[in-house]
């Protein structure tokens, strides 16, 4: 293992590649955040209030299903788990509401049994507009050959293990062409499962390809120091084998690793093709690096804010000679950029590393727009063509835009 709301809906437009990449497209898409479209009218559709009905009408299914659940709360166990093994389910709040209907597990400490609020084995599922919180082990769980899946406007909460899972390595089928938007992931403090207290991540994804992690919120994904002081996994892990992952317009805030494509164990490239773009990092006291590049290649880590003061002394870091063919380009940080650590071979160019929380609108919180005019990140740079949305989504004319996730002007 490594060492281990959301402030405004959060986008960009097209990333063309600069260098070899596989990484999907990004859409303009100013209201993604939004509420989701409701079921054509030839889609079957149902209004459940027990997780039994959520199972029955899966089951029922002979083809595309919108499952409405009204609002109260639902109860999981292990032997309760909502397993979605049909295609095309779409299972959402009535309401809209995510803060009204509630998955709700027997606690992340309790029972031995495995337990998960969502078990996805098909593909082309959708979970919306609900909470998913205190199960065992995970509140989503995706198995290998799961594809084109749709988690939107989902809180996930304290849950014992990762809190969403696309499990199985190279040696399973892989699991493809999925989105995680407009979602959070959070623990109240920190993972508390009265058992290891630090194997845990935001998301982690396996074997995973053409992924797109959006505009979501991810909070105190951190080791409990009463139980351990190895350090939780990142907010957000893609390796296994994994490739195309767009990772751009996240808020991470308080923990204990922010975004790594690739992971330190294991030998060999276990990610091609990233870009991790717009994101708003904001770290504690105990906080390892806000970005890794690790055993990775064909990478792009294009305008993030990285804020993390006392903590490990680099904020971005390449690492492992598997490493390479990537660059590090106009992103705005406090603490150093690390191209080559244990053999890595990276290019950075026009990346700010100083700065200071009197730079942000509050720092503290993890609020990283800019408000200062003095800040040096004005007008720091060429503009890029894959890039002209900042991450509130508003458009960047200027020819020398702000390096960072934020443009000040807009």
């Amino acid at each position: 293992m490594m060492r281990s709301s959301l402030l405004r809906i959060l986008s960009t437009l097209l990333l063309l590649p600069l260098i070899a990449l596989s990484a999907p497209s990004l859409l303009l898409a100013r209201s993604i955040c939004s509420t989701l479209p409701v079921t054509s009218d030839n889609q079957e559709s149902v209004t459940v209030t027990s997780v039994s009905e959520i199972s029955d009408e899966i089951n029922r299914a002979t083809g595309p299903k919108t499952i409405f659940l009204e609002d109260g709360t639902y109860h999981v166990s292990p032997s309760s788990v909502i397993h979605v093994n049909k295609p095309g389910i779409t299972i959402r709040s009535k309401s809209g509401d995510r803060d009204r209907v509630l998955i709700v597990g027997q606690g992340m400490r309790n029972g031995v049994e495995v337990g998960h609020g969502f078990f996805i084995s098909s593909s082309n599922t959708t979970i919306a507009d609900l909470t998913i919180r205190d199960i065992r082990n995970h509140a989503i769980f995706i198995n290998p050959g799961s594809h084109r899946n749709l988690i939107h406007n989902v809180r996930c909460l304290d849950c014992g293990e990762q809190l969403l899972k696309a499990s199985g390595g190279p040696e399973l089928p892989p699991k493809n062409d999925s989105t995680v938007q407009c979602s959070s992931f959070e623990y109240s403090d920190t993972l508390d499962d009265g058992d290891d207290g630090w194997y845990t991540n935001g998301i982690d994804l396996l074997n995973s390809h053409n992924w797109v992690i959006r505009y979501n919120l991810f909070k105190n994904i951190r080791h409990n120091p009463a139980l351990t002081s190895t350090l939780a996994g990142p907010a957000i892990l893609v390796w296994q084998s994994s490739s195309g992952t767009l990772i751009e317009g996240n808020q991470i805030i308080n923990c204990d690793f922010g975004i790594s494509l690739g992971n330190a164990s294991g030998e060999g490239v276990q990610h091609d093709g990233g870009v991790i773009v717009n994101n708003f990092i904001k770290g504690y006291n105990k906080s390892d690096f806000g970005i890794g590049i690790i055993r990775s290649i064909n990478s792009r880590v294009e305008h993030n804010t990285i804020y993390s003061p006392g903590s490990w002394p680099y904020s971005i870091e390449a690492r492992f000679p598997e490493t390479r063919n990537a660059i590090i380009r106009n992103n705005f940080v406090d603490e150093p950029i690390l191209p080559d650590r244990d053999g890595a071979d990276v290019q950075v160019r026009n990346n700010l590393t100083k700065a200071k929380p009197s730079y942000f609108r509050d720092a503290r919180s993890g609020d990283l727009h800019l408000h200062s005019r003095r800040a040096p990140a004005l007008d720091c740079t060429t503009s890029l063509k894959s890039r002209t949305y900042d991450i509130d989504q508003e458009q960047i004319d200027d020819l020398k835009p702000d390096c960072g996730a934020d443009e000040l002007n807009n």
